[in-house]
C-alpha cells in the first residue's frame, strides 16, 4: 500500500529543491547584480607552464616513443635512473660536460658526446641511441 493510502504524510524534504529543479543550472549573474561591480571581466587564457630541462625531441627514436606511451615502465625507469644518476662519479661526468657546453653553446637538440678521445658536438638522439639497440 501506498504512503498516502495508510494515512502517513510522504516525505518531501529535498533538501530545499524540488526534484524537477535538480538537473537546471544556474542562471549566470548579470553585470548590473553587484557581484561584479558593474565590470565585466574578460575570460583570461591560463598559460601553460614550460616545461624545464632539455625540450622533448621533435623526432623521437623507438625506446623514447616506448616511454611516452607506457607509464608504468616509464615511472621504473626514471627511479632507476635516478640511483644511477646520483653518484659521484656521474656528477662529475655531467659537470666536466657542462663547463665544456657553456663554453661552446651548442643547439638545444644536440649533446656534447665523446668520440674517438674528443669531445664533439652531435646529434642528441645520435648519441644517445648509439647505446642502445646495437651495443647489446
Amino acid at each position: 500500500m501506498s504512503a498516502v493510502r495508510q494515512g502517513l504524510k510522504p516525505n518531501l524534504n529535498f533538501g530545499g529543491k524540488r526534484p524537477r529543479d535538480i538537473h537546471k543550472r544556474p542562471k549566470p549573474k548579470k553585470p548590473g547584480d553587484g557581484a561584479t561591480l558593474g565590470k565585466v571581466r574578460k575570460p583570461t587564457r591560463r598559460r601553460r607552464r614550460r616545461r624545464t630541462g632539455p625540450q622533448l625531441s621533435p623526432n623521437p627514436g623507438r625506446t623514447a616513443r616506448f616511454y611516452r606511451t607506457n607509464k608504468r615502465s616509464r615511472l621504473k625507469h626514471r627511479r632507476d635512473q635516478r640511483l644511477i644518476n646520483s653518484t659521484p662519479q656521474k656528477k662529475r661526468y655531467r659537470r666536466d660536460l657542462m663547463k665544456i657546453r657553456r663554453r661552446r653553446k651548442p643547439g638545444p637538440q644536440t649533446d656534447m658526446s665523446h668520440k674517438r678521445g674528443r669531445i664533439v658536438a652531435e646529434s642528441r638522439k645520435a648519441n644517445r641511441g648509439r647505446g642502445g639497440k646495437q651495443k647489446s
